[in-house]
């Protein structure tokens, strides 16, 4: 079965989509002023990660923002996070499948490389980092 993930729950005000990489580009996407997407990545291969970036930025008016939470594979907290991600999953709070982390530079140079602007991550956490990504015109 296909991976999926919810990229936003509901919000007054917001969608809440459902996102298959076997069914993008999707129909429905229309351009979007802003993106959450919080540790979602990482439950992802690296080549399908790719493919939702780029995604992202398709659903962007030029100008558009996506605030992005990942894991890095480096540092101190890289152990702690990858830690608690196979325990949430092992309890049932994640999808069952294997983690795929960047390192930060990686990260970094795949946003550039989607058609991102990327201002510097800042740490959230452990290994996490929080991207302010803009849309390229």
């Amino acid at each position: 079965q296909p991976r999926s993930s919810t990229l936003l729950r509901q919000l007054p005000g917001t969608e809440t989509w459902t996102i298959r990489v076997d069914r993008l580009p999707m129909k429905e996407a229309v351009p979007a002023d802003t993106i959450l997407a919080l540790d979602i990545l990482h439950y992802w291969p690296l080549s399908e990660q790719e493919t939702l970036v780029r995604w992202m930025r398709s659903c962007l008016h030029p100008g558009g923002i996506v605030w992005l939470r990942e894991g890095t594979s480096e540092g101190a907290g890289a152990a702690l996070v990858s830690a608690g991600e196979r325990f949430t999953t092992a309890i049932g709070l994640n999808p069952s499948s294997e983690l795929f982390f960047r390192s930060a530079t990686a990260w970094e140079d795949l946003f550039r490389a989607s058609g991102f602007t990327v201002d510097p991550g800042l740490p959230c956490g452990a290994s996490n980092r929080l991207w302010r990504l803009e849309a390229i015109a």
